[in-house]
């Protein structure tokens, strides 16, 4: 029997999640960094004015005309009882993206390998284009969280999130 098998496995394990932490701790902070430094756009203006309408004009531009963003118009609309400075309302998306950093992290690692996952977090969470839409009270970020979390061509969302006999974890 050989014993030093399991903490092998275990340090790697160790590592995986050390160094997701650290990757999403760097994209948290890149991502809050002067959030709240430029005042809202027209676009960010607009978000905000649609969630604090009355609940009948609210559903009603949401099936009229802003289907495309319902998802992040009912979030921001829960997110506004936390608060409503500029940097409050736009750390939603900064949430948003770093969990897209996250969501990144583990499709590189369960299509190719824990290396190339990590690479491609880091990548992502130093992006600049990505963290200026972080900062945005609009729906991008939650947009990259979708498309970071949806599963590789072929299968199911099941099966992508649990472990495969065939593939280490």
């Amino acid at each position: 029997m050989d014993l030093s098998a399991a903490p092998a496995g275990k340090t790697k394990n160790w590592l995986g999640a050390a160094l997701i932490t650290a990757i999403s701790a760097i994209a948290l902070t890149l991502r809050l960094h002067m959030i709240g430094a430029r005042s809202f756009s027209v676009d960010e203006g607009i978000s905000v004015a649609i969630t604090r309408l009355r609940w009948s004009d609210y559903f009603g531009i949401l099936w009229r005309r802003e289907g495309n963003m319902s998802l992040y118009y009912v979030l921001l609309r829960g997110w506004l009882y936390l608060g409503n400075s500029d940097a409050m309302i736009r750390a939603l998306s900064a949430i948003a993206s770093t969990e897209a950093v996250i969501a990144i992290y583990f499709l590189g690692k369960r299509m190719f390998d824990r290396n190339t996952g990590a690479i491609a977090a880091f990548l992502l969470a130093l992006n600049a284009f990505h963290i200026h839409y972080a900062q945005e009270a609009r729906s991008c970020a939650l947009l990259s969280l979708s498309i970071g979390s949806s599963s590789p061509p072929g299968e199911s969302s099941m099966t992508f999130c649990s472990s495969s006999p065939d593939r280490p974890a």
